[in-house]
């Protein structure tokens, strides 16, 4: 029994060490890539000038007419949303290095600021840093303009003060439209507002990798172009990045990399308020040790390959 738990621990280990080395390496890979190389599905970077507080994205009905990106077809952008997760973003952030590519991640501002070591390491590897509120609790725009305006202060801040490093003026919210108030509030601060034109789905809980996988690529095919929502909380998504972008590259998809013109500043009594605060360690809901995450990643079988439903 006892030998039985040794073998069971040095296989562990072995799997973490496994993990790391392949961090390592995809991380100086990430650095070689470059724009419109046959190696990677990086197309070009787009720089967003937020001054107004424009808002990007289709999914809503909005108070004011959303700014659509411009794409070319067959151009993508990777957003992640409600992280970050303690093991998933850096799975994610391998995938994302094996194909030398960028993403935007809206952090929840309380996560970021409770998992600074990822956030940082998001930052290092060249993604876009972004925030959502900062609780990852619905209904923003229905609270009282003052609690708003400190969500938004809030999780942008805990993003920012996690990465020690300046961040976009991105924000983004789980859905609704927003109020004119919020809005004014939004385009005082210099900070546009996203949504997305293509909904993952993986936060539904049953969704499977293969479903998961099929899904996005039926709707890629179908829309021709957009900006992505994924969230790195989901296992399914862990499991199925892989698969969506090689069938996506094969397809001849690219992604675009979205950069802030400017940086957001943080207000000095928000930045206060969370240095006085104790960060706790966030507890993912689908915590699992890098071994078994590993170990129990799925991969959507060759003859039942997802395919993209051409636009």
């Amino acid at each position: 029994m006892g030998r039985m738990k040794r073998t069971r621990l040095e296989q562990a280990a072995v799997s973490a060490v496994g993990l790391a080395i392949c961090l390592l390496a995809a991380a100086a890979a990430a650095a070689e890539c470059t724009y419109g190389s046959e190696k990677g599905m990086l197309s070009r970077v787009v720089a967003i000038n937020s001054a107004n507080g424009a808002i990007y994205g289709m999914k809503e009905s909005h108070t004011e007419a959303p700014l659509p990106l411009a794409l070319n077809e067959k151009e993508l952008v990777l957003t992640f949303d409600q992280g970050p997760h303690a093991t998933n973003t850096e799975y994610i952030l391998y995938t994302l290095d094996r194909f030398c590519v960028k993403a935007v991640f809206f952090f929840s501002g309380s996560a970021a600021f409770a998992n600074a070591r990822v956030v940082r390491a998001v930052a290092e590897r060249g993604h876009t840093l972004a925030a959502g509120p900062w609780s990852t609790s619905p209904g923003l725009f229905n609270l009282p303009i003052e609690d708003a305006k400190a969500e938004i202060e809030r999780g942008l801040t805990g993003v920012a003060q996690a990465a020690d490093t300046p961040i976009a003026p991105f924000f983004r919210v789980a859905s609704g439209a927003p109020p004119s108030d919020v809005l004014t509030y939004l385009k005082e601060r210099g900070v546009s507002l996203w949504y997305y034109d293509i909904a993952s789905g993986d936060d539904e809980a049953s969704i499977s990798a293969a479903q998961l996988a099929s899904r996005v690529l039926a709707k890629i095919g179908e829309a021709g172009k957009g900006v992505i929502q994924f969230h790195d909380t989901s296992k399914a998504t862990v499991n199925a990045l892989d698969d969506i972008l090689a069938v996506a590259r094969r397809s001849g998809f690219k992604v675009v990399q979205i950069v802030p013109a400017t940086s957001f500043t943080p207000k000095e009594e928000y930045v206060a308020g969370l240095m006085k605060s104790s960060p706790r360690t966030v507890s993912p809901r689908t915590s699992q040790s890098q071994g078994e995450l590993a170990k129990n990643r799925l991969r959507v079988p060759g003859n039942e390959e997802p395919r993209l439903r051409q636009h």
